[in-house]
């Protein structure tokens, strides 16, 4: 037995998808300590000249009018340090809640042609449609065997 069929499909199935979260609530605890050692620190300043610029000389001879004597600066070496800093943090994300909404959509098509050919006997209560296989032994099976040899020699 020859068979055709021939189907086609579209879809355009959609879905929503809603979540909700409870708020997250978090803490968290941070600690530490830290020590160091300066010094020491020493600065020289020398002499700072103050010059005065005439018109009429050039500048590469600008006399000196006034200078600020030598500075010395110093410190000593001192330590810093801190023993226990500590730092606590607690909150709440998304007191409400946390929601997210998420609308889809699919568009889809399917064509599908099929040709076939089921080949078998049909039986009293049997129907086989895998091919030229031999039937399991039945009341009928002689009966069916001598017209099945005659559809094969075309008498």
């Amino acid at each position: 037995m020859k068979f055709k069929a021939y189907a086609q499909m579209k879809s355009c199935p959609g879905f929503d998808l809603v979540t909700k979260f409870d708020p997250l609530d978090f803490e968290t605890t941070i600690g530490g300590a830290f020590q160091a050692r300066l010094g020491p620190f020493s600065a020289d300043i020398s002499e700072i000249p103050i010059r005065m610029t005439i018109p009429f000389m050039k500048r590469c001879h600008s006399p000196v009018i006034a200078s600020i004597g030598g500075i010395k600066l110093g410190l000593d070496s001192f330590n810093l340090s801190v023993d226990k800093v500590a730092m606590n943090l607690k909150g709440v994300v998304g007191k409400d809640g946390i929601k997210a909404n998420m609308h889809a959509k699919v568009d889809c098509e399917t064509t599908m042609e099929v040709d076939g050919i089921a080949s078998g006997r049909i039986g009293l209560s049997h129907l086989d449609l895998g091919g030229d296989d031999e039937l399991p032994d039945h009341p009928t099976q002689a009966c069916c065997d001598n017209k099945d040899k005659e559809d094969k020699h075309g008498k």
